[in-house]
């Protein structure tokens, strides 16, 4: 079970921060992100996910503090051509799609934290709702969390992106108030 330590936070001017991140000393070339989200669920939600030649089924144990979320995933994955038999598989037993987002852009990874594990810094326009960069690292001990969150607030302030412009809301709440 990984525990994710991550932020998220709106961008202008994308184009100058993907020069920027290119200039990165330590980080991996640009790869590409292309996922495509189904929210589904009653009371409870979970995420579908077709990313490359998977799916990825997906709930998380959520709690934000400052903006910076701590998450404890519970996730299992299937190939990708098992998509449609998995949509098909809830929607039948009467589970909900809520939700659709797709996140499309770049991502890199750096290994510049000390203690932690790689940072990995994604540059997606998320549909209907703008430019994002999210910044997350993934955890398997919960003793360097603190650790985590300082350095997510540190690479921040290195991509030059005030806390202001941290969005400390998911994803699907923004897309149901703009929806709603």
């Amino acid at each position: 079970m990984a525990i994710e330590v991550e932020l998220k936070a709106r961008v202008a001017d994308y184009r100058a921060l993907q020069e920027r991140l290119e200039r990165l000393s330590g980080g991996s070339p640009a790869l590409p992100v292309d996922k495509d989200d189904w929210y589904l669920g009653n009371d409870r939600l979970f995420r579908l996910r077709r990313e490359g030649g998977r799916v990825v089924f997906t709930t998380k144990e959520r709690s934000t503090h400052e903006g910076i979320e701590t998450n404890t995933e519970h996730e299992f994955e299937a190939a990708a051509d098992q998509f449609d038999n998995a949509l098909a598989f809830f929607t039948a037993l009467g589970i909900p799609v809520v939700a659709r987002k797709t996140k499309r852009g770049v991502a890199y990874r750096l290994e510049c934290y000390e203690g932690l594990a790689p940072l990995t810094i994604e540059l997606c326009e998320v549909s209907d709702l703008g430019w994002f960069v999210e910044l997350e690292f993934v955890l398997s001990d919960e003793a360097l969390i603190e650790s985590a969150k300082r350095a997510l607030r540190e690479a921040l302030a290195d991509l030059g992106i005030d806390d202001s412009q941290i969005e400390s809301r998911p994803y699907l709440q923004l897309l149901s108030q703009r929806i709603g």
